[in-house]
């Protein structure tokens, strides 16, 4: 909402790396029960997604599903635009437990 930011592509991320079977368990965690993780295979994804994505997208998540420990990446710009570190997964998971109840 202030200036300088007009113009600049950000690419938010949290504070460290998270893989999905983490991602999933740790909002189990935050809901108080078991989630199940099921990876779909490369066509079932393709037919569940493709009324909802472009298929270049598709193809952008199945390329990032083939590196199964997530996003190793961690980029500054949330610190950069916040001033202060992004909140870490877990965090986010507690806060919007009630979304997945």
């Amino acid at each position: 909402m202030e200036d300088g930011h007009a113009g600049r592509t950000y690419w938010p991320t949290g504070p460290e790396p998270v893989r999905r079977r983490d991602a999933v368990r740790m909002i189990g965690e935050a809901i108080g029960r078991e989630v199940g993780f099921v990876e779909p295979t490369a066509g079932q994804a393709r037919e569940l997604w493709r009324e909802v994505y472009p298929a270049e997208v598709i193809e952008w998540f199945l390329e990032m599903g083939r590196h199964p420990e997530g996003n190793s990446w961690v980029s500054p710009d949330v610190e950069r635009v916040l001033g202060r570190p992004g909140l870490t997964f877990d965090r986010w998971a507690r806060d919007h437990a009630a979304d997945f109840r």
